[in-house]
C-alpha cells in the first residue's frame, strides 16, 4: 500500500535531493577538471584538482546515504507494465551507476595515493593511504580513473535518455517521479 501511495506521488523526496545533489557534484567535479586543463596559473590548477578531489569524496560519502535511504524507503514502480528484459536493463543500469559511483571515487583515491598525496576530507578529516606512493602505479590509476570517467559519462547519457524515452513515447512517470516537486499555494 505504501508503495502504491509513494508510486503516485512521485520517488521521496530525499531520494529526489540525493539524485540531483549528486549529478551536481559530479557536473562540479567535472568543470572543475576541465577548467584546471583551461588554465596555467598554477594555485588555481592545483585549487581546482582539490575541488575536483574533494567533489570525488563527496560522491563517495553521499554513495552510502543514497544506498542506505534506498534500503530504508525502497523505490516506488513509476514504469507501469514494461516486459521484464526493459526491466531487467533498467535495474542493470542502475547496478552499474552505483558500481560507478564507487568504483570512480576510489580510483582518484588510489591515484592520488600512488602520487604520495595525502587526502584530507574537507581539509579536516585525514583519509587513510590506500597505496603505496608508486609513481607507475599513479599512471595506471590515473589512466584507469579517466576511462571510467567516460564510461560514466556514457552510462549518464543512456540513463538520461532512457528518462526522456519514459517520459516522450511510454508517457509513463518514471521521469516525473524523480523531479524535484513544485509548491503551489
Amino acid at each position: 500500500m505504501e508503495a502504491q501511495i509513494r508510486a503516485s506521488q512521485g520517488h521521496a523526496p530525499a531520494t529526489v535531493l540525493l539524485h540531483w545533489g549528486t549529478l551536481a557534484v559530479i557536473v562540479l567535479a567535472v568543470a572543475a577538471i576541465y577548467l584546471r586543463e583551461a588554465t596555467e596559473d598554477k594555485w588555481i590548477r592545483q585549487t581546482l584538482l582539490e575541488l575536483h578531489r574533494q567533489m570525488g569524496m563527496l560522491v563517495l560519502l553521499g554513495l552510502g546515504v543514497r544506498l542506505a535511504v534506498r534500503y530504508a524507503q525502497g523505490l516506488a514502480d513509476h514504469a507501469g507494465k514494461m516486459h521484464f528484459l526493459f526491466r531487467w536493463a533498467a535495474l542493470g543500469m542502475q547496478v552499474a551507476l552505483y558500481a560507478m559511483l564507487f568504483a570512480l571515487p576510489l580510483m582518484g583515491w588510489l591515484a592520488t595515493n600512488a602520487h604520495d598525496i595525502k587526502l584530507n576530507l574537507f581539509g579536516i578529516l585525514p583519509l587513510p593511504d590506500l597505496v603505496r606512493a608508486d609513481s607507475d602505479l599513479a599512471d595506471t590509476f590515473d589512466d584507469l580513473h579517466k576511462w571510467l570517467a567516460w564510461a560514466m559519462g556514457a552510462m549518464v547519457l543512456v540513463h538520461a535518455s532512457a528518462a526522456l524515452w519514459h517520459h516522450f513515447v511510454r508517457k509513463d512517470k518514471v521521469l516525473a517521479a524523480m523531479l524535484p516537486k513544485r509548491r503551489y499555494r
